[in-house]
């Protein structure tokens, strides 16, 4: 499994990465992403092609305010 954590990076360049290792990926890897900010989360859902990866499981914690995990499966084979 590919796991990035995002908590206290320079996003736009995290996200960049988090694109690309996605797009290498092949059909049926997996990758764990995890946050702080819920405004990360949701432009991931726009950069990642939905069609692209099925969602295996999202998590956010209460007691951090803003957390996030998910972990999604990419469905099609990478480059």
């Amino acid at each position: 499994m590919h796991s990035f954590d995002l908590r206290n990076t320079l996003t736009p360049f995290s996200m960049l990465e988090v694109v690309n290792r996605f797009a290498k990926m092949d059909a049926g890897d997996e990758m764990e992403i995890i946050g702080d900010e819920i405004d990360v989360y949701e432009d991931l859902k726009i950069i990642l092609p939905a069609a692209d990866y099925e969602l295996i499981s999202e998590a956010f914690e209460p007691p951090w305010e803003g957390r996030f995990r998910i972990v999604i499966r990419k469905t099609t084979q990478g480059a």
